[in-house]
């Protein structure tokens, strides 16, 4: 006959809690592997707690107790480094995966992306080198382990994923988090050989009004995608990879510093940080490889902070804002691409399909 491997998943809570000792002993029988969860509460449970939390104060030793009893091996308490490491994902109801199940208790907006539109095969291929697992603090779940029994504990502690008290609502103050970002990671661009500054620097509406104040040339294409003016005067004479990669006329060619450095688009704010399309045509918030930065980041061991990072500030977009980047992004995506192949990033996030009217 043919046998089904399964486990039995408990949640500890008022009305079981005195059937710990028969649960252990009916698995142990018939041995089946048990898992114990204390209850973590979200939703409308926050506010009726009192109708399911355990009377017991110390549920953990009433298991080990009750374990003890038929296994002569003890409990062991396991490392509560972070896991994350997209070996497991977690799917909600609505289809949206996030790197864990604490991270969807603690604040839904911190998901990659959902099933339906996500490119999980390029995300895996593009980071396979990222796992936060031992890179960032510790979990907010003490997990024990035994034979044939897990026992999963709530501390009071919340998870790196989830942390963030911002609010960002304009361009002005992502670019303001952005620049303290940087500078908390203490970015420097000595040495650098790639050929930023070039190709089409795109604005948005209130940035084009902005820069068009300052005396900006704004190129417009289609009537209503902007960008600054990288081509100048155009002849019969002009070199076709010039208008391919056009460099930036506010780049000084000296000093390699921006004129407008202060008043500097969104895109220039936050790169190595932007926005990409997918193969399949979802949109993706990346992190750009041939920065040199990020290669520096790399070597330091820090990629997988800084991601984390950049993360909780895409997660404290406002849905108007990021509605904002992403449509005047797809404006000029539709009628750009770039001639030698796509660019070399890591996926950091799929963009809030689910949260923003399209």
């Amino acid at each position: 006959s043919h046998k089904i491997d399964c486990c039995l998943y408990v949640t500890i809570n008022k009305y079981n809690e005195n059937e710990i000792d028969d649960i252990i002993y009916n698995c142990k029988k018939y041995n089946i592997p048990v898992h114990f969860n204390y209850l973590t509460y979200s939703g409308r449970a926050k506010t009726n707690k009192n109708d399911l939390m355990p009377t017991s104060n110390d549920l953990l030793k009433k298991i080990k107790n009750a374990y003890e009893k038929y296994y002569s091996n003890k409990i062991i308490k396991l490392p509560n480094s972070c896991w994350a490491d997209a070996s497991v994902l977690q799917l909600d109801s609505e289809g949206n995966i996030y790197y864990c199940t604490e991270i969807n208790h603690y604040n839904n907006k911190n998901w990659l992306g959902n099933i339906k539109t996500f490119p999980i095969n390029e995300w895996l291929n593009r980071n396979k080198s990222v796992s936060y697992e031992n890179k960032l603090n510790k979990c907010p779940y003490d997990v024990y382990y035994g034979e044939n029994i897990f026992i999963t504990k709530n501390i009071n502690k919340k998870c790196d994923f989830c942390y963030n008290n911002k609010k960002i609502s304009t361009i002005k103050q992502l670019n303001k988090v952005f620049d303290d970002l940087y500078q908390e990671f203490e970015m420097n661009c000595n040495g650098c050989e790639y050929p930023d500054c070039m190709g089409y620097i795109w604005l948005t509406k209130q940035e084009t009004k902005k820069l068009s104040n300052l005396g900006v040339d704004i190129l417009t294409i289609n009537e209503d995608i902007n960008c600054i003016n990288s081509l100048g005067d155009i002849s019969v004479d002009t070199d076709f990879s010039s208008i391919v990669y056009p460099k930036c006329p506010l780049r000084c060619d000296k000093s390699y510093k921006c004129k407008i450095h202060d008043e500097r688009p969104m895109v220039c704010h936050i790169y190595p940080v932007g926005l990409e399309s997918a193969k399949n045509g979802s949109i993706l918030w990346v992190l750009h490889k041939d920065c040199l930065f990020v290669k520096q980041l790399e070597n330091k061991g820090l990629l997988e902070l800084f991601m984390l990072k950049c993360n909780q500030l895409i997660n404290s977009l406002s849905i108007e804002l990021e509605e904002t980047i992403i449509s005047t992004f797809k404006k000029i995506d539709n009628v750009s691409s770039f001639p030698n192949g796509e660019n070399r990033y890591y996926i950091l996030k799929e963009r809030r399909e689910l949260y923003v009217k399209v």
